[in-house]
C-alpha cells in the first residue's frame, strides 16, 4: 500500500514534491473523511432515508423509484407513443389484458393531454411495479405475539426478461404485526398511485432525466395475507361475490344502483317481500333478504 501511494505522489504530486491530496493515515481520519464524518463520502451519497409512519419503520415509495433508476438497473419500460414496445414482437398482440388495458389508458392520456410541463408525451415511459407483503416471526422462539410477530412489505421493478435480480426488490415497510398494518398499506397504495402522474426522473443508464410513470401491476400476497388485506374471511380463494383481488368499481360494488333501490325499498317498506328470488348478474348483490346467486352459478369444471 505504501509503495503504491509513493508511486502515485510522484505521478501527481506537485513541483515541490508535495501531494495534490491528503491520504488519511489513521482511522479518525478515515471515519471523518469517508464513512462517519458528517461530510464523509458515505454520508453524502444519495440513499433512501427511513422515516416512521403508523408506527413502522417506512420508506417512501417515490424514492424507492428514483434511488432505482438512478442506479442504472436493467428496467422494463414502455413508451406511451410507440406501439411496438406494448406487443409482442412475434405474434404481434399484447402480452395479457392489463398491458392492452394500461396501452389505452395512457394513450387516451396523451391524446387529451394540454401541453404541459406534467403532461404525457409519446416518449414518456411506463414501468411496472409489484407489491409484496407477508408476515414473520422475529426469532424462533416462544415469546410474545405483539413482538415476536412482524408484517414486512417489498416493492419490486419489474426488469427486462431475465435480467431481474435481488436488486430489483426493495424494503417499503416494517412493523409488528397488529391492527395498524392496514394503515400503513392504504399508505403504501395511496402513494404508488400518486406515481402515476408523469414526472421527471433521473435515469442513470442513460445519464438522463426522463418523464416516467409508474404503475402497480399487481399485490402478492398468500392467501391469509390477502384475506386480510380485502377483510374477507378464510373461506376459499374465489367466490362469486368477491371475483378475485384486484381494482373495483364503486358503482356497483357491493350494490349496483338497482340493487341498493330494492335494498332501500326492502327498509321502508313493510310489504315488500323479505324473501325475494331475484338475483343480480352485474353486481351479485348479498344482503339480508338472503344470498343472491347468478343464474350462470355453479360453473362448470372447464369454465374455471
Amino acid at each position: 500500500m505504501q509503495d503504491t501511494m509513493k508511486e502515485h505522489m510522484k505521478t501527481f504530486g506537485s513541483l515541490s514534491g508535495q501531494p495534490k491530496i491528503n491520504f488519511p493515515d489513521s482511522d479518525n481520519q478515515i471515519r471523518s473523511c469517508y464513512t462517519q464524518g458528517p461530510f464523509s463520502i458515505v454520508k453524502n451519497l444519495p440513499y433512501p432515508s427511513v422515516s416512521i409512519a403508523h408506527k413502522a419503520a417506512y420508506i417512501s415509495a417515490k424514492q424507492v423509484i428514483n434511488h432505482f433508476l438512478a442506479s442504472g438497473l436493467s428496467t422494463k419500460y414502455y413508451r406511451v407513443g410507440y406501439e411496438e414496445d406494448w406487443k409482442d414482437k412475434v405474434t404481434g398482440s399484447y402480452d395479457c389484458a392489463f398491458i392492452r388495458n394500461l396501452h389505452n389508458h395512457v394513450v387516451n392520456i396523451l391524446h387529451t393531454t394540454r401541453h404541459e410541463l406534467d403532461d404525457v408525451t409519446p416518449d414518456t415511459r411506463v414501468i411496472l411495479v409489484r407489491l409484496w407483503s407477508d408476515g414473520f416471526e422475529a426469532h424462533k422462539i416462544k415469546a410474545k405475539n405483539n413482538f415476536n410477530n412482524l408484517q414486512l412489505f417489498t416493492l419490486t421493478v419489474l426488469a427486462e426478461p431475465g435480467k431481474s435480480s435481488r436488486s430489483h426488490t426493495t424494503p417499503l415497510a416494517l412493523l409488528h404485526k397488529k391492527k395498524n398494518h392496514h394503515e400503513i398499506f392504504i399508505k403504501i397504495l395511496g402513494e404508488i398511485n400518486s406515481l402515476q402522474t408523469p414526472k421527471w426522473r433521473y435515469w442513470g443508464a442513460e445519464k438522463k432525466p426522463i418523464k416516467t410513470m409508474v404503475f402497480l401491476e399487481m399485490i402478492s400476497n398468500d392467501l391469509p395475507e390477502r384475506c386480510s388485506n380485502t377483510c374477507t374471511t378464510l373461506n376459499g380463494s374465489f367466490t362469486h361475490r368477491w371475483r378475485h383481488s384486484c381494482k373495483f368499481d364503486e358503482s356497483i360494488t357491493p350494490s349496483c344502483l338497482q340493487c341498493e333501490i330494492r335494498n332501500i325499498e326492502a327498509i321502508l317498506s313493510p310489504l315488500y317481500p323479505k324473501n325475494s328470488d331475484e338475483s343480480c348478474d352485474q353486481c351479485l348483490d348479498w344482503w339480508s333478504r338472503g344470498v343472491t346467486y347468478p343464474s350462470i352459478y355453479p360453473l362448470s369444471s372447464h369454465d374455471i
